[in-house]
């Protein structure tokens, strides 16, 4: 499936779904962070063929192991299937951001096109991910630190 085809579905499923997801970010529950969820964004047989084209043992995924995290990543897309490649690219696309953005009314959402911070995970058995602020921000940004005697 072409990924011009992939974000349309994407934004047609978050089209359909807009009151659900207008409640839950206005609404959210259990915690102060806003956040919504879809099930079934893709149709199934799409689902299963992203499903069966990832890799079962990690094949190219490099290791990432720190206190915030243990886990497999792997963001060199051009390198693996054509399927992964476009499932990626497609919530990255400005239309999705867009849409998502229309939806929850956050006016300066911006996709990761580089995924600098993103791009296909895999966790096998003791692998973890501790809640943490991605180091994702504007490097050449001033920071105020503060220090004692």
């Amino acid at each position: 499936m072409k990924l011009e085809v992939i974000k349309e579905l994407i934004v047609a499923k978050l089209e359909a779904e807009s009151e659900a997801i207008l409640q839950q970010w206005a609404t959210p529950q259990g915690t102060a962070t806003h956040y919504f969820y879809i099930d079934n964004v893709l149709p199934v047989e799409l689902a299963d063929a992203i499903y069966a084209a990832f890799p079962k043992q990690g094949d190219g995924f490099h290791q990432r192991k720190s206190f915030r995290e243990q886990k497999s990543t792997f963001a060199a897309l051009a390198d693996s299937t054509p399927i992964l490649n476009d499932i990626t690219k497609a919530f990255q696309l400005p239309e999705v951001i867009e849409k998502i953005s229309e939806l929850v009314g956050m006016k300066a959402l911006q996709g990761d096109p580089t995924l600098y911070t993103g791009g296909l995970s895999m966790m096998f058995k003791g692998d973890f991910l501790n809640p943490h602020i991605d180091n994702s921000h504007d490097g050449n940004r001033q920071r105020l630190i503060f220090t004692r005697k």
